[in-house]
This record gives structure tokens, C-alpha cells and sequence, in this order.
């Protein structure tokens, strides 16, 4: 009787870069060039890499797009939404009568 070996598919490989790694090279391509600046290509150039890394984190350009208008959003908006819940934090009178909100600052 002749048995059969079945070849195991190899695991996945973690890649060396990690998620935040691609996250920040996107951000900063975004401020240099804008949303058509943010290519996978130059990502991964840039990071030293191969662009198949990319694809283990997100499954698409936009996805990563997406991500970073989600971390804009919650790292510049996140004072402006303490003051609307509560319009009296943070806030202190100035000399000359002034406001200053030290939630935004």
C-alpha cells in the first residue's frame, strides 16, 4: 500500500514592517503630495519593501486612505469635541477680558 503525502501550503509570513510602519509612510506622502501622492508602489519603495507587505495589512489603497482620514479625525478633532460636550472645559478668562480654551491648545 502506498501512502500519500500531501505538501503543506506554507504559513504566511509575518512581514518585517509592521502596520504603523505603512500607517506613517502613507501620512507622510499624504502631506508631501496629497491623496494622489499616496501610491503602493512608492510606499513600499520608500519603505525598502516589496508591495505584497502592504496587502498583508490592508486589503486595498483605499483602506488605508481610509484609515488615515480615521487617525486625522480622532488626532485633530478630539478638543473640538471635548468643547461641544462641555462647553466650560478648559476654558479660563484671559487679562483683558479674553478666552482661552486650553482644550485647543
Amino acid at each position: 500500500m502506498t501512502s500519500r503525502r500531501t505538501k503543506k501550503k506554507p504559513a504566511a509570513r509575518k512581514p518585517a514592517l509592521g502596520r504603523e510602519a505603512w500607517l506613517r509612510a502613507g501620512r507622510v506622502a499624504l502631506i508631501r503630495a496629497g491623496v494622489t501622492g499616496v501610491e503602493i508602489n512608492k510606499l513600499a519603495r520608500a519603505l525598502r519593501v516589496t508591495r505584497g507587505g502592504f496587502y498583508y495589512f490592508f486589503p486595498s489603497r483605499q483602506r488605508l486612505l481610509d484609515e488615515l482620514l480615521e487617525d486625522w479625525e480622532l488626532t485633530n478633532t478630539a478638543a473640538f469635541d471635548a468643547v461641544i460636550r462641555d462647553p466650560g472645559v478648559g476654558t479660563r478668562v484671559m487679562p483683558g477680558g479674553g478666552c482661552h480654551n486650553s482644550a485647543l491648545a
